[in-house]
């Protein structure tokens, strides 16, 4: 049971930190987002490249998709160009994946101390909003932290890795149990975490 409230409260931290880096994303670019946008929109190339760009930055498929849909609504930028930065996005996110398997996470409390310090001190709304990004990044890490903390300190249950093996011949179910978890979630970086 304490495991699991520990993986729910890094679940929690993940989503927070997902909805705090889109409004550090906000106060960053706020309306130059949009023409940005637009000029990176002009060409597939760039568009890939900078969705891979911004999801390497922001490892979260949730603040893209939303920031792809406002752009879309306020018809900054078509949806075949939106197509094009979102996969690019969708590349980008699986740098965070491998940051995560390479152990960035532990590092975590220095990237929230770096951004909070930004956050904090800096004298222009851009810096501040950087350090809001940095700081939610961090937060990011250290929910993730939490969860991989949680799950290999825990002793597998038998009945649990009975459970696995079944699953295993079962490859379309446990990709709607992924797909689901991951809305359920809100946070498709936390189930791959998970």
């Amino acid at each position: 049971m304490f495991v699991a409230l520990l993986i729910a409260g890094g679940v929690a931290l993940l989503l927070f930190a997902t909805r705090y880096l889109r409004e550090g994303l906000d106060r960053l670019f706020g309306a130059r987002l949009a023409g940005w946008l637009q000029r990176t929109g002009k060409s597939p190339t760039r568009s890939f490249f900078a969705g891979l760009g911004v999801a390497s930055l922001t490892p979260s498929s949730t603040t893209m998709s939303m920031l792809a849909v406002d752009a879309v609504q306020a018809g900054h930028v078509t949806t075949r160009q939106m197509i094009v930065i979102m996969m690019g996005a969708d590349i980008g996110i699986t740098i965070t994946v491998q940051l995560i398997a390479l152990s960035i996470d532990a590092y975590a409390p220095i990237i929230v101390l770096a951004g909070m310090l930004l956050m904090q001190f800096a004298s222009s709304r851009r810096w501040r909003g950087m350090g809001q990004v940095i700081l939610s990044l961090g937060l990011l890490f250290m929910g993730m932290h939490v969860i991989k903390e949680a799950v290999s300190g825990a002793a597998p249950n038998p009945d649990f890795l009975t459970l696995l093996a079944l699953a295993k011949g079962y490859p379309t179910a446990l990709t709607f149990l992924s797909a689901v978890l991951a809305m359920v979630l809100q946070s498709s970086t936390a189930t791959i975490g998970l």
